[in-house]
Protein backbone atom coordinates (compact mmCIF):
# COMPACT_ATOMS: atom_id res chain seq x y z
CA UNK A 1 0.00 0.00 0.00
CA UNK A 2 1.53 3.04 -0.69
CA UNK A 3 1.42 6.15 1.73
CA UNK A 4 0.37 9.81 0.35
CA UNK A 5 4.11 10.84 -0.68
CA UNK A 6 4.55 7.93 -2.60
CA UNK A 7 1.27 7.97 -4.36
CA UNK A 8 2.14 11.80 -5.48
CA UNK A 9 5.49 10.87 -6.47
CA UNK A 10 4.26 7.95 -8.77
CA UNK A 11 1.37 10.60 -10.11
CA UNK A 12 4.32 13.31 -10.82
CA UNK A 13 5.97 10.67 -13.19
CA UNK A 14 3.31 10.38 -15.64
CA UNK A 15 3.51 13.95 -17.11
CA UNK A 16 7.31 14.84 -17.06
CA UNK A 17 6.51 17.19 -19.87
CA UNK A 18 5.37 14.72 -21.95
CA UNK A 19 1.99 13.44 -22.70
CA UNK A 20 0.68 11.22 -20.05
CA UNK A 21 1.50 7.59 -21.86
CA UNK A 22 -2.41 6.81 -22.15
CA UNK A 23 -2.15 9.59 -24.83
CA UNK A 24 0.90 8.83 -26.14
CA UNK A 25 -0.59 5.24 -26.90
CA UNK A 26 -3.74 6.12 -28.06
CA UNK A 27 -3.72 5.74 -32.19
CA UNK A 28 -6.46 9.02 -31.95
CA UNK A 29 -4.25 10.95 -29.27
CA UNK A 30 -7.44 11.26 -27.41
CA UNK A 31 -6.80 13.74 -24.36
CA UNK A 32 -8.02 10.52 -21.31
CA UNK A 33 -7.56 13.01 -18.22
CA UNK A 34 -9.73 15.46 -19.86
CA UNK A 35 -11.92 12.74 -20.54
CA UNK A 36 -12.26 11.09 -17.42
CA UNK A 37 -12.76 14.40 -15.41
CA UNK A 38 -15.33 15.39 -17.32
CA UNK A 39 -17.09 11.65 -16.89
CA UNK A 40 -16.28 12.28 -13.51
CA UNK A 41 -18.06 15.52 -13.03
CA UNK A 42 -20.66 14.17 -14.92
CA UNK A 43 -20.19 16.04 -18.28
CA UNK A 44 -20.84 13.97 -20.62
CA UNK A 45 -22.11 15.95 -23.58
CA UNK A 46 -18.33 17.61 -23.11
CA UNK A 47 -16.81 14.52 -23.00
CA UNK A 48 -18.48 13.39 -25.94
CA UNK A 49 -17.09 16.88 -27.39
CA UNK A 50 -13.73 15.47 -26.44
CA UNK A 51 -14.18 11.99 -28.21
CA UNK A 52 -15.60 13.62 -31.79
CA UNK A 53 -12.48 16.14 -32.06
CA UNK A 54 -10.45 13.16 -31.90
CA UNK A 55 -12.30 10.15 -33.98
CA UNK A 56 -13.63 10.41 -36.96
CA UNK A 57 -17.06 8.43 -36.77
CA UNK A 58 -16.59 7.48 -33.27
CA UNK A 59 -18.96 4.66 -32.97
CA UNK A 60 -17.18 2.86 -35.26
CA UNK A 61 -13.54 3.59 -33.80
CA UNK A 62 -15.19 2.96 -30.17
CA UNK A 63 -16.13 -0.14 -31.16
CA UNK A 64 -12.96 -1.50 -32.80
CA UNK A 65 -9.99 -0.25 -30.76
CA UNK A 66 -8.09 -2.61 -28.97
CA UNK A 67 -7.50 0.16 -26.85
CA UNK A 68 -3.22 0.36 -25.87
CA UNK A 69 -4.05 3.33 -23.61
CA UNK A 70 -5.39 0.71 -20.74
CA UNK A 71 -1.93 -1.12 -21.41
CA UNK A 72 0.27 1.55 -20.98
CA UNK A 73 -1.98 3.28 -18.02
CA UNK A 74 0.47 3.68 -14.63
CA UNK A 75 -2.67 2.85 -13.04
CA UNK A 76 -2.25 -1.02 -14.32
CA UNK A 77 0.62 -1.52 -11.38
CA UNK A 78 -1.89 0.11 -8.38
CA UNK A 79 -5.02 -2.48 -9.00
CA UNK A 80 -5.51 -2.10 -12.58
CA UNK A 81 -5.73 0.34 -15.68
CA UNK A 82 -9.09 2.93 -15.99
CA UNK A 83 -11.25 1.15 -18.74
CA UNK A 84 -11.26 3.82 -21.03
CA UNK A 85 -12.52 1.85 -23.81
CA UNK A 86 -15.84 1.09 -21.78
CA UNK A 87 -16.63 4.33 -21.03
CA UNK A 88 -16.38 5.67 -24.34
CA UNK A 89 -18.80 3.43 -25.20
CA UNK A 90 -21.10 4.73 -22.25
CA UNK A 91 -20.28 8.34 -22.85
CA UNK A 92 -21.17 7.49 -27.16
CA UNK A 93 -24.53 5.36 -26.51
CA UNK A 94 -25.88 7.67 -23.71
CA UNK A 95 -25.79 10.92 -25.21
CA UNK A 96 -26.52 12.54 -28.83
CA UNK A 97 -24.15 14.31 -31.55
CA UNK A 98 -25.40 18.32 -31.30
CA UNK A 99 -23.02 19.53 -33.67
CA UNK A 100 -24.36 21.92 -35.44
CA UNK A 101 -22.93 21.91 -39.00
CA UNK A 102 -22.89 25.04 -41.04
CA UNK A 103 -24.60 24.48 -44.26
CA UNK A 104 -21.25 24.52 -46.91
CA UNK A 105 -21.71 25.18 -50.55
CA UNK A 106 -20.72 22.09 -52.71
CA UNK A 107 -17.61 22.07 -54.22
CA UNK A 108 -16.99 22.57 -57.92
CA UNK A 109 -14.83 19.19 -57.89
CA UNK A 110 -15.29 15.74 -56.70
CA UNK A 111 -12.55 13.78 -54.84
CA UNK A 112 -12.06 10.00 -55.62
CA UNK A 113 -10.62 7.98 -52.51
CA UNK A 114 -8.97 5.10 -53.23
CA UNK A 115 -8.95 1.97 -50.56
CA UNK A 116 -11.49 0.64 -48.54
CA UNK A 117 -9.66 0.49 -45.24
CA UNK A 118 -10.24 2.40 -42.45
CA UNK A 119 -7.84 4.69 -43.72
CA UNK A 120 -9.68 5.56 -46.62
CA UNK A 121 -13.08 5.90 -45.14
CA UNK A 122 -11.87 8.33 -43.02
CA UNK A 123 -10.46 10.44 -45.66
CA UNK A 124 -14.00 10.05 -47.55
CA UNK A 125 -15.94 11.17 -43.88
CA UNK A 126 -13.59 14.70 -43.79
CA UNK A 127 -13.39 15.55 -47.65
CA UNK A 128 -18.05 14.93 -46.91
CA UNK A 129 -17.94 17.11 -44.02
CA UNK A 130 -15.88 19.52 -45.69
CA UNK A 131 -18.63 19.55 -48.94
CA UNK A 132 -16.61 17.46 -51.56
CA UNK A 133 -18.56 15.19 -53.76
CA UNK A 134 -16.70 11.96 -52.61
CA UNK A 135 -16.60 9.04 -54.93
Amino acid sequence: MLDQVSLRRFEAQCTQESPPKCRANCPFSLDCRSFLTNIAQGKLQEARKLIERHMALPHVFALICDHPCEDACLRRDLGGSLAIQALVKMCLSSTENKERLLPLPPKRFSMAVVGAGLAGLVCAYDLAKKAYPVT
